[in-house]
């Protein structure tokens, strides 16, 4: 179950790490926001608290390309006081960020949602496409449940079904609906911020529909 972390979802662990060490970051800052040239590169974030500015590049642990480019970078950055170049590595595989396999058991959703939890320390909204993934999967097997058609279905069209066939609620449908967005804003803005409630009802849902489909095999 371990799919490749997104280069976007990267960059937005490490600004959420720095802000939470005081930081305040720029995603993708432009030329105007360094007072000197560093050529064609363009940094991922730059990261200022008080006189201490840093210039970051993130790298995936798995790429390899040549560092001879960076360490003219940082030998540029570096000849102006209070600033440092810094490459901080992601590991590509930290989480399911397309969590895809249908769950089949209630240790699954269990290991699942244990990863997930270390994602949601770093910042709830983080977590937001780890909760979607787990709930996909999780009315997937409901569908399946309810002998469904649900395989060539899109997410909103399988929830649409579900709501239809009497298998979620107005209440339920709603949510998932609104949750849906939530995903979506949450991999392609990377200023998209939620409160912690919202995620926290994401998780509420899970837990319970996980619940559901437990007693439903102990049953069979």
């Amino acid at each position: 179950m371990n799919i490749a972390l997104s280069e976007h979802t990267a960059t937005r662990i490490v600004a959420k790490e720095l802000e939470g060490k005081g930081y305040t970051v720029i995603c993708e800052p432009s030329p105007e926001h360094i007072p000197f040239s560093l050529g064609k590169y363009r940094p991922d974030l730059l990261a200022v608290k008080g006189d201490d500015n840093l210039i970051v590049e993130i790298k995936m642990r798995e790429t390899s390309e040549p560092v001879s480019f960076y360490r003219e970078i940082a030998d540029v950055v570096n000849t102006h006081p209070n600033w440092r170049f810094l490459i901080m590595t992601v590991p590509k595989k930290t989480a399911e960020t397309e969590f895809v396999a249908e769950i089949k058991n209630p240790e699954d959703i269990q290991q699942y949602l244990n990863k997930v939890s270390k994602v949601y320390s770093v910042s709830p909204e983080l977590s937001i496409p780890y909760l979607w993934n787990a709930i996909v999967a999780l009315l997937r097997n409901k569908a399946a449940d309810a002998q469904l058609k649900y395989t060539e279905l899109t997410e909103r069209s399988l929830i649409n079904q579900l709501y239809t066939q009497g298998e979620l609620s107005a209440e339920q449908h709603q949510a998932l609906l609104k949750w849906n967005t939530f995903r979506n804003q949450a991999v392609h803005d990377v200023d998209f911020s939620v409160q912690p409630e919202e995620v926290s009802k994401m998780l509420s849902f899970v837990e319970q529909l996980s619940q559901e489909q437990a007693i439903a095999v102990s049953l069979h």
